[in-house]
């Protein structure tokens, strides 16, 4: 056992400290220099640096500083970063494939996405993959452009295990990936990127993303899917812009309960937002606008909802169905669960009808909806053998003319004995002037 004499206090370095009335004032000066080192050292695990990359940095261990940046993000990362230190990388073009796996780093630029290029060194590896939680990749102004994972299953960015929770990726721009962003794992926040061209893959892909966050993003030309979510419950999906998918804008696969879908924008897709059938309960779809889209404005199926209902309120829908004649400005189907709530929507040059309500739909509230110019002259087309009132609804052309519904009509099938009942008070209870939304 090893002693050291401090004042009145012995301390063992095998872990003990005592009391003792011995002063050795020979050792006194010496000792003063432990507590410092044992105080340098915790600091070195507690306090977050940073590490600076320029591309012409150095690589040895000593790189880090202003005026000694690192070579590249990954000789930064492992050799020099340590957990909650940041990266700050200055403009450039960076070529490798990235690997992130220290909890809570973060990756900035100094010059954002513009200046600042992550370019895979291999097509077939994720430009950036996360193997950590809380990793922040970008800030807003201080994102990476990531580009050239484009064989098939490849991403931008990829999360590699639903275990990592907390990612924040915000101000980034993915391009000329298979994916843009490809991700997992509780409480994602993914704010203000951009990803452009993916070569075959959905813009923004994400499994088991419970509580996640995806707003202000937007997607352009994506090879499949704008945003598609499965098993993703509680998820946030507030304005966001997606343009020209090749399939669906946004698109909730299954048992992905309680999602938010509010203030989206969605511009040239097959469906523009479409929640599936597989019971996805509760989902609240609010205030988004969808426009020239070849099927479907917005599809809703609440089958197997039980706890809370799907909501559909004051989306305006214009000129869906545009790749066929049937398709519908919203199409509703609640076969079983709970009803749904429809409310306050518009449909301007829907192809089919305005609005279908399937066989076997039950609606707990459906009121306050407009129609204009059906191209398929039907207001509402009901299969679903319920009756609803005509009531304080509005149905007619784009003039916001002709409150009685003489150029749209309200219209029941045959087969199922389902009607719309005339009321005395249809009125445009949401006055809109669908000729300018038209030409968005």
């Amino acid at each position: 056992m090893i002693l050291i004499h401090y004042k009145n206090i012995q301390l063992n370095l095998g872990g003990s400290i005592m009391r003792t009335k011995t002063c050795q004032r020979g050792l006194n000066k010496k000792i003063l220099i432990i507590p410092v080192l044992l105080l340098c050292i915790g600091s070195a695990s507690t306090n977050a640096k940073t590490i600076n990359v320029a591309t012409w940095g150095s690589f040895n261990v000593s790189c880090g500083s202003k005026s000694n940046p690192c070579g590249s993000i990954d000789w930064a990362l492992a050799f020099i970063a340590v957990t909650k230190d940041k990266v700050l990388v200055q403009p450039g073009i960076y070529t490798g494939n990235i690997k992130v796996a220290i909890e809570g780093i973060k990756l900035e630029s100094v010059a954002g996405y513009s200046g600042t290029i992550l370019e895979a060194a291999n097509a077939s590896d994720h430009v950036i993959d996360i193997q950590a939680p809380k990793v922040r990749i970008g800030k807003k102004g201080k994102g990476f452009t990531v580009r050239g994972a484009s064989a098939t299953g490849f991403a931008g960015i990829n999360v590699n295990s639903n275990l990592h929770s907390r990612i924040k990726l915000e101000g980034n721009l993915a391009t000329g990936n298979y994916i843009g962003f490809n991700l997992q794992g509780e409480k994602l926040q993914v704010r203000g990127n951009h990803v452009v061209n993916t070569t075959g893959g959905d813009g923004i892909h994400c499994t088991h993303c419970e509580r996640a966050l995806f707003q202000d993003n937007k997607v352009i030309d994506a090879g499949a899917d704008g945003l598609e979510l499965s098993n993703s419950s509680s998820v946030s999906i507030f304005r966001n812009l997606i343009r020209n998918p090749l399939s669906n804008g946004i698109l909730l696969v299954s048992n992905s309960d309680f999602a938010k879908i509010k203030e989206n924008v969605v511009i040239g897709s097959t469906d523009a937002i479409d929640t599936g059938s597989n019971s996805n309960d509760g989902v609240l779809i609010q205030s988004n606008i969808v426009s020239e889209n070849s099927s479907l404005g917005i599809y809703t199926n609440s089958s197997g909802g039980e706890t809370k209902p799907q909501t559909i309120k004051y989306n305006l829908s214009v000129d869906s169905g545009s790749g066929n004649s049937f398709d519908h400005g919203f199409d509703i189907q609640a076969e079983s669960g709970l009803p749904i709530v429809f409310v306050g929507n518009t449909a301007v040059l829907a192809h089919g009808s305005g609005v279908e309500l399937d066989e076997g739909t039950e609606v707990k509230s459906f009121s306050n909806n407009n129609t204009y110019a059906s191209y398929g002259g039907i207001g509402v087309l009901n299969n679903s053998g319920e009756d609803f009132s005509y009531s304080k609804h509005f149905w007619g052309h784009a003039s916001g003319q002709d409150p009685d519904g003489a150029d749209v009509d309200m219209h029941d099938t045959l087969d199922d004995g389902g009607s719309v009942v005339t009321g005395s008070d249809a009125t445009n209870p949401n006055p809109i002037n669908a000729t300018k939304v038209a030409g968005l």
